[in-house]
């Protein structure tokens, strides 16, 4: 996690402005579609609002606590890897009760209550409405859909939106060396994080770019498509379908004179090169093909025949576009 990027958000800008304030609402919900991360964010948010730095320091032993969730003023919700359930309410509940014990507020942290059920989020509506004194209340959502009207109702609303790609690209590019992997990472991630570090370390993401660039390059006639075709399986399908959209994508951007993420110099030149044979026409006729392709995957069709029309799909798009 790079906090430079949390600290961009306008959730920090407006929680750190609070605490400028001294003004601290009682509960807060972060929306964040990073589950991945969600509780990452969620920690460096419990040390703004807690260190006695003029944001937080990160150093400090109550930084290193709460980092640790081991601060006796701060309880995270639920363990790691769970779900909020209707037990780790009620513990809240009666903790929240019990007067700081170094600190001058107490904090509860909840990880991500879109997943908790009913149940669980009516038992904390008496607390968000009538809050002990000094005790504030830190939720996550990845969703807000699944929160109860009557929980959103009695919380402030923050929101960790998803980062722009040339946002996360330069914030990671001096952290990670293979710069091929990284401009892969983040134009697939959707501008989530855990996204671009997972992908950055999943080989196989770069073996199916790579496959993708080999077919959209070297695909030139019906003979080559048995070839590629054998290539495409069960287990690689829907990441060739993913990949190929993205690196699509890049292409009509790059016609259109905007900006890649995904595309090496040495890709971009070679698309460059060969413009009339990647018309954007011919990438938007071949995108809707493949929305078609998901389609027949979601409802289980033959792989072979799903990966035949995609790869015949390419041929014909890109001649019927050169004819023009």
């Amino acid at each position: 996690m790079r906090r430079n990027l949390l600290k961009s958000t306008s959730a920090y800008k407006i929680l750190a402005k609070d605490k400028s304030r001294d003004s601290f609402n009682h509960a807060y919900l972060i929306v964040c579609r990073d589950g991945g991360f969600l509780r990452n964010y969620l920690k460096d948010l419990a040390k703004l609002i807690m260190c006695k730095d003029k944001e937080y320091c990160d150093d400090c032993r109550l930084c290193r606590l709460i980092e640790s969730e081991k601060h006796s003023d701060v309880t995270f919700y639920p363990e790691q890897g769970k779900k909020i359930v209707v037990a780790d309410i009620d513990d809240l509940v009666d903790k929240s009760y019990i007067k700081p014990m170094e600190e001058s507020k107490r904090l509860f942290v909840l990880e991500d209550m879109s997943q908790a059920n009913t149940q669980a989020q009516n038992k904390l509506l008496k607390t968000l409405e009538e809050p002990p004194q000094g005790v504030i209340i830190l939720m996550g959502a990845t969703s807000e859909y699944k929160l109860l009207p009557t929980v959103k109702s009695r919380v402030k609303r923050l929101e960790i939106s998803p980062f722009g790609e040339n946002v996360l690209y330069k914030e990671y590019k001096n952290a990670y060396s293979d710069d091929t992997r990284l401009r892969l990472s983040v134009g697939m991630s959707g501008g989530l994080e855990s996204e671009v570090e997972r992908i950055y370390n999943d080989q196989s993401s770069l073996d199916n770019y790579n496959f993708v660039i080999d077919v959209l390059l070297n695909l030139k006639s019906s003979r080559d498509v048995i070839k590629y075709t054998s290539k495409i399986t069960k287990n690689n399908l829907d990441k060739f379908i993913y990949i190929l959209q993205a690196v699509l994508r890049d292409v009509l951007a790059l016609n259109s004179g905007g900006e890649c993420i995904i595309l090496s110099d040495k890709e971009r030149n070679a698309f460059v090169a060969r413009e009339n044979e990647f018309r954007s026409g011919a990438l938007i006729g071949i995108i809707d093909r493949l929305k078609k392709a998901e389609l027949a995957l979601n409802f289980n069709g033959n792989v072979n025949m799903i990966a035949d029309d995609i790869l015949f799909g390419i041929l014909e798009e890109k001649h019927k576009w050169q004819k023009l």
